[in-house]
């Protein structure tokens, strides 16, 4: 599911438990086992879990890669978390994301009637040309804008419905034709492309379903016999002191894995975001039984502003906000699931 970037990641994860913690019991089932191997939480990380408090790690990343991973032992029944998912608005809903509309299905102009750009934002569309633009377009959108606010008094109104129908013709396309079909994003001088940075992004998640991944890159001309129920949402975040994003998301419901631990997954996937992130992807599962049930939470993102002469420094910001923040956030989001069945 989709959570701010600064907040549970701007980006995504990559987890495996280490088994040397104290309190690691040799006969029972490891409830981590079904996360990637390439991170080792210490036996420090599973007191803290024993106890009650989060473990959030922001992992090491590469280039303009961040990566964040977080835990919390919780009393939900699994089923808590498809069923809120289902009902993404009440589960996401919060001063950093006060807009999450689930579309239609098919999408429906209407389901946009909420979105509105702020004043940055239009003066940047207004500024904007392909190859050097404040929102992330393609070269084609870009051009639509610019004919809809050239000469004209009203352009911001015309701006604000325009972009509504640039961002329902991401959610139709990739809906019929996946990340293929997406334009690529032009805001910068290289072009950016959907398909190809998810399939980095995929490759880093290590998912331990088979033909999963291949399911995720390849919808909707894939199926999967563990997905329940697929849907697309958009949102509005407020990513710590940075823009507002407007983020279109894929999130996909699936079952318990009799192979591992995990009781529920829900992942999801970027489909356009306005700002900072070129592609995303998430897990969020309950695994696990009984006093060891835990709530656990990857994300894995490629950010822009990762890059250049100060991308030192910005990670350094960015990642001491997840540290700080993220607990709060995913306390927020096992309280939620622990207290009944959604509105």
């Amino acid at each position: 599911m989709r959570t701010p970037l600064v907040r549970l990641a701007a980006a995504g994860a990559a987890l495996a438990w280490s088994l040397t913690g104290t309190g690691a019991a040799t006969s029972a089932p490891d409830p981590f086992a079904f996360l990637p191997r390439d991170v080792e939480l210490s036996g420090v990380d599973r007191d803290r879990l024993d106890a009650g408090r989060t473990v959030i790690r922001v992992l090491p990343g590469r280039d303009r890669e961040l990566a964040v991973v977080a835990a919390v032992r919780t009393d939900a029944p699994p089923e808590r978390l498809l069923a809120w998912t289902s009902r993404i608005a009440p589960l996401l809903q919060s001063r950093y994301v006060p807009i999450v509309t689930r579309f239609s299905s098919p999408p429906r102009i209407e389901d946009l009637s909420a979105l509105a750009l702020d004043e940055e934002d239009l003066n940047d569309l207004r500024r904007c040309r392909p190859g050097d633009c404040g929102v992330k377009l393609s070269a084609g959108e870009i051009d639509r804008l610019q004919q809809r606010m050239t000469g004209r008094a009203d352009w911001k109104r015309e701006a604000q419905q325009e972009f509504r129908r640039i961002v329902l013709a991401r959610a139709e396309t990739y809906l019929s034709d996946g990340d293929l079909g997406l334009p690529p994003y032009n805001d910068h001088r290289v072009p950016v492309a959907a398909d190809v940075e998810f399939a980095s992004l995929v490759a880093r998640l290590d998912l331990r379903r088979p033909g999963f991944a291949e399911y995720l890159q390849a919808y909707p001309r894939a199926e999967h016999p563990d997905v329940l129920e697929s849907f697309l949402y958009w949102s509005r975040e407020t990513l710590g002191g940075g823009k507002p994003v407007v983020t279109v998301t894929h999130v996909t419901l699936v079952g318990g894995d009799d192979s591992t631990s995990v009781q529920a997954l829900v992942v999801s996937k970027q489909v356009f975001a306005s700002h900072y992130k070129t592609s995303a992807v998430s897990m969020t599962a309950i695994a696990g039984s009984g006093e060891a049930r835990y709530l656990v939470y990857l994300h894995r993102s490629h950010v822009d502003v990762l890059q250049g002469f100060f991308a030192g420094l910005v990670r350094r910001i960015v990642e001491g906000r997840i540290r700080d923040e993220a607990p709060a956030v995913l306390n927020a989001l096992r309280s939620r699931l622990e207290h009944g069945d959604p509105p």
